[in-house]
């Protein structure tokens, strides 16, 4: 496994795209609030995209929809603990801090997510056959997190939200308002 791979997948799965929204987006008021990720779908997605088994999550991922049309994807202590999915035995731990701040709009039951920063580093450690190595601090840019697609459809039922991103893998698509 490579650590770049793991930072590109982490920053595909970030709210991105490269340019911004107009000031006044159309908003969906359903969507405004603070929402955090379904447990299993986080696990599940990690999963598809790394072709690792994650055997644990831990800390904070929130996703702040503003009725102004900003957001922000804030991750506090977030861990990932992988194990391989085969061939030699390994266990990697990555930790992520920081976030993405971006523009949204919704309308007509489609979505549109474009990324302005992100301030995102990750670090943490590689164990392989009992010999464990460090993963230095490494921040994600916001070329890397603009490789994600983050538009299409979605639906919110008051306390789930739910997107069907065009690309898979851009974007967790179950979420529920904290």
């Amino acid at each position: 496994m490579q650590i770049k791979s793991y930072q590109t997948l982490f920053a595909i799965s970030l709210l991105a795209l490269s340019t911004s929204l107009p000031v006044k987006a159309a908003v969906d008021h359903c969507m405004v609030g603070k929402w955090k990720p379904d447990s299993q779908q986080l696990k599940k997605q990690f999963e598809q995209v790394s072709k690792q088994v994650i055997s644990n999550t831990s800390g904070q991922v929130i996703l702040h929809l503003n009725k102004n049309g900003s957001g922000t994807y804030q991750l506090n202590n977030f861990m990932l603990s992988m194990n391989s999915a085969g061939g030699a035995p390994m266990k990697m731990t990555l930790i992520m801090n920081g976030n993405s701040k971006f523009n949204w709009s919704a309308k007509n039951k489609q979505f549109t997510m474009k990324n302005a920063t992100t301030a995102i580093k990750t670090s943490g450690s590689v164990d392989i056959g009992g010999m464990k190595m460090p993963i230095p601090s490494i921040p994600i840019s916001d070329q890397q997190a603009a490789s994600g697609v983050a538009n299409g459809k979605y639906l919110c039922s008051g306390n789930k939200l739910t997107f069907q991103p065009k690309t898979k893998g851009s974007l967790l698509t179950v979420w529920h308002r904290i």
